[in-house]
């Protein structure tokens, strides 16, 4: 059973990368600039209910995206069968003879000459089961640990993307486990709690592991609302930090920037915006991790689905914005930049072979200096007085162009002297960056794991406290 998975699989690449040299062929004898993304790509979905394996699925998707450039029109093709390349070929010019006009490439990509630049092996047949049970037996066990009940679902991927240009080309073959599960009280409403992880073995992170753990012990608590009195410090998880952190990622885009909807500017550089003891970075800068294909199962490619290198890209140094994450396009509209290789159809994790390029952050991370590290259970017990944030609703900007955030607590928890003693009930939170990872930053957390929504990161808890005068750090409103 192994080997034959092994071979159909092998089979399977074998055949796309035949198409994309006859496609390559076919683009480059018409003396036209072009760009394919090929993507084979196989998953295979267990759906978990209380513990148990449920439903499996799995799918396997073949699909080639061809863009093309003739007489200064951009023509663009879709197939998910791509060895019909002579359909591909003809359907890209049949665009391009009414597509919109674009602007010849100042400084096109050039590629490494085709070849696989990562490679990772399918695993066989029985090793994915075996795996997926063994996630399964971890899922059981943490539900007998923590007294919640657990759902989700188990996923293998495996996934081979070409990208290719007149220039050249690479071939990456990556494979991952992804956990998304929910953990919640056996009780309706009393607790509910949301993570997603990747591995590169079939494991459940003991981070994740270890706060499920902790927060089951709550899910019995009375409802509190939010503490009367003093300011209290808020301890942020992973999936709260993701929601502040989004209106500074959003305005560190190149696209943002184009279009005027970022409020880092020319003009804002080197402010000060976080403290001056973290740093915000994508592709595990400054660390053997990104050679590796990064940590914790998530992708880091060579090339974009532009064909732009990717290089690790330092977006915030010591709390100062000194960086900005690009397109080809965004770097043309914005002026004398390049690229930064962050155009993705989709992302990284779940390529969209159909979708427009955008700007996004793939594995970016928060980097903290040492005195401000240590445990979540650490930052939790010392916490005189103050609540717990395990996720928020929504996140939306205020005033558009603004490091201010408002957005509804999902799930939270008030602390008195190191200890959870309740439930916080909803409210609406008002939330400053620059108070609660700037002047109010009071710890980070060894602790990370991934979080993707608009986009993908691994994140620690934090802890803060409002010391600022602004009166906007975290406050609940009515």
């Amino acid at each position: 059973m192994s080997r034959q998975g092994d071979t159909h699989t092998g089979r399977a690449d074998s055949a796309l990368s035949h198409a994309v040299q006859e496609i390559r062929a076919a683009a480059s004898s018409r003396d036209q600039s072009w760009e394919l993304l090929a993507l084979d790509r196989r998953e295979t979905v267990v759906e978990v209910a209380s513990g148990e394996p449920d439903v499996v699925r799995s799918g396997h998707e073949l699909t080639a995206c061809l863009r093309l450039v003739v007489d200064g029109r951009l023509g663009t093709a879709t197939t998910t069968r791509p060895t019909r390349v002579a359909e591909l070929i003809n359907a890209a010019l049949e665009c391009a003879a009414f597509g919109p006009s674009v602007p010849a490439l100042a400084d096109p990509p050039h590629l490494p000459s085709t070849g696989r630049t990562h490679h990772a092996e399918h695993p066989p047949d029985e090793e994915v089961v075996a795996g997926t049970r063994a996630l399964a037996d971890q899922l059981g066990g943490l539900q007998h640990r923590t007294g919640l009940l657990l759902h989700g679902a188990i996923s293998r991927v495996d996934e081979t993307v070409h990208v290719a240009t007149e220039h050249g080309g690479t071939v990456e073959t990556t494979g991952r486990w992804a956990v998304s599960g929910v953990a919640e009280a056996q009780q309706v409403g009393r607790l509910q709690m949301s993570w997603t992880s990747w591995t590169r073995a079939p494991s459940v992170p003991s981070q994740v592991a270890d706060w499920l753990s902790q927060a089951g012990g709550w899910q019995k608590l009375p409802h509190e609302t939010w503490p009367s009195g003093p300011q209290p410090m808020v301890l942020l998880a992973p999936h709260a930090v993701h929601t502040l952190l989004s209106p500074l990622v959003s305005s560190l885009s190149g696209t943002a920037i184009a279009m005027g909807r970022s409020f880092v500017t020319d003009q804002s550089d080197g402010e000060q915006i976080l403290d001056p003891r973290v740093s915000l970075l994508d592709g595990m800068y400054g660390t053997d991790m990104y050679e590796a294909g990064g940590a914790d199962g998530l992708p880091c490619p060579s090339v974009d689905d532009e064909g732009v290198l990717c290089s690790p890209l330092m977006l915030i140094e010591a709390g100062v914005p000194c960086g900005r994450y690009h397109t080809r396009q965004s770097a043309a509209a914005t002026g004398n930049v390049r690229p930064t290789g962050h155009g993705f159809r989709g992302n990284a994790l779940r390529r969209k072979p159909a979708q427009p390029v955008s700007a996004v952050l793939n594995n970016a991370y928060l980097q903290a200096e040492r005195e401000l590290l240590a445990p979540a259970a650490g930052l939790l017990a010392a916490m005189d007085y103050g609540v717990v944030i395990e996720s928020l609703l929504g996140g939306v900007q205020k005033g558009r162009l603004s490091p201010v955030v408002e957005a509804r607590v999902r799930q939270g928890f008030v602390v008195r002297h190191g200890h959870v003693v309740a439930r916080l009930r909803g409210g609406v939170l008002r939330m400053d960056l620059r108070d609660a990872l700037g002047s109010g930053l009071a710890g980070v957390s060894n602790e990370v794991w991934p979080v993707s929504r608009m986009w993908t990161g691994r994140l620690p808890f934090v802890l803060t406290c409002d010391r600022s005068d602004r009166g906007s750090g975290f406050r609940r409103t009515t």
